[in-house]
Formats: C-alpha cells, sequence, structure tokens
C-alpha cells in the first residue's frame, strides 16, 4: 500500500525556471541518439531535452510521460515558435498545442533557436549499443515487464527504454527507476541482474529472479 500510495500520490509542483543548462554526451547518451538535421536543430534538441529531464526529475516521473523521443526529435527538427506552428506536428496529440507545457516548449525552442552554434558540442553519431549491452537491455525489459504485472502498475510509470539503457551501460546511473518506490518495485533487482547477482526463471508462469547460487551450471 505504501508503495502504490507513493506512486499514485505524486505531487505536481510548479517546474522551477530554466537553468543553464550544458549537455554531457557520456552521460546524456539516451538523448544524443537523435536525429537532428542540422547545428540549429540540434540547439533546439539540447535545450527540449533539458526542458523535459528538469521536468521529469520535478515530477519525479519517467521522461516518456513528458514527452516521448519522436515528438522531441520533430520539435527539435521543425522549430516551432508559436503553440500554431506546434499544434501542425502529428507527433503531438489533439489539443497539446493549447497546454501549459506547450508554452513551455516554444520557450526552449526558443531558447536553442538563440543559441551560439559555436558554444554546442559535436553533433553525435548516434553509435548502437555494443551486443553485450543490447542482451542485458532486453533481460532488463523482461524484468520490467514481470515486476509491472506482478504490482499492476503500468512498465512505463516505472522505466521507459532510455531508463533500461542507462543502467546496462552506466558505472552508476542515475535514472528515476533506481529511487524510491521504482527502485523498490524493480530497480534493486535490476542492479542485482546487472552485477549477476541473480538470474531470471520462470515459476508458476510467473517471470522471476533467483539467486545465481541457486542456478544449475551446466555438467552439474
Amino acid at each position: 500500500k505504501r508503495v502504490f500510495a507513493s506512486c499514485f500520490g505524486e505531487m505536481m509542483p510548479p517546474l522551477p525556471a530554466p537553468a543553464p543548462f550544458v549537455m554531457n554526451p557520456r552521460s546524456r547518451r539516451h538523448v544524443l541518439k537523435m536525429r537532428a538535421k542540422n547545428r540549429r536543430s540540434f540547439a533546439v534538441l539540447i535545450e527540449l531535452a533539458a526542458w523535459r529531464e528538469r521536468l521529469a526529475q520535478t515530477l519525479d516521473v519517467p521522461r516518456s510521460r513528458i514527452l516521448r523521443d519522436e515528438a522531441l526529435y520533430d520539435i527539435a527538427n521543425q522549430a516551432p515558435t508559436d503553440t500554431a506552428q506546434l499544434g501542425e506536428l502529428r507527433t503531438l496529440s489533439e489539443g497539446f498545442s493549447r497546454s501549459a507545457r506547450a508554452r513551455e516548449i516554444i520557450e526552449a525552442v526558443k531558447r536553442g533557436l538563440a543559441r551560439n552554434p559555436k558554444t554546442l558540442p559535436q553533433i553525435p553519431t548516434g553509435q548502437a549499443l555494443p551486443a553485450e549491452a543490447t542482451a542485458l537491455v532486453d533481460l532488463l525489459r523482461v524484468l520490467l515487464k514481470a515486476a509491472a504485472a506482478r504490482n499492476r502498475v503500468a512498465a512505463k510509470l516505472i522505466a521507459d527504454t532510455s531508463d533500461l539503457e542507462r543502467i546496462a551501460v552506466a558505472e552508476d546511473p542515475d535514472v528515476p527507476a533506481l529511487r524510491g518506490w521504482r527502485r523498490e518495485l524493480f530497480g534493486e533487482d535490476a542492479l542485482r541482474l546487472k552485477r549477476g547477482e541473480v538470474a531470471l526463471t520462470v515459476a508458476k508462469g510467473e517471470v522471476v529472479t533467483v539467486p545465481v547460487s541457486r542456478v544449475r551450471q551446466p555438467g552439474n
């Protein structure tokens, strides 16, 4: 009950005033694997990503709950400067352009357009995850779905794909899935799986974790 109270009783304080933001390519790989057409779009993307990250942390929700990656890239490439232009984008739901968040997005776009291109980092090439990391992400996704089903919580409320990728590749990942009730439901087991301390198995039709010491080794 305490977990569900934390999940559904999250407060929604006002978003703090925007602060100067500098993109760190190594700690923001989930944002930098992108499809920016040019440096102008890249500048807008940086500001949009900063806005989304701040709001997600303030509300303690996954980034995809604020704005999906597809919409983020679409806005960055189209760079709408008013809500009417924003409303023409097909990646946004009908009526979104009339929301308070739409106005915040327009301000982020304008900040991006005003940035000096010389101050931007190099546009990343969007390298794919290493094969071993991709395999771990697949395992984490199975673990996430099992935790969501067991606790009757939508998986996207616990973690999104970018969270899983950061858990898989970062030495000390800082994602919402590793804090509070999300860590209790999923994050702790995710880290144990990454460290090789537990394995996934099926018991009575349900995916569960078991200590590696209990897993029968080949030939034993």
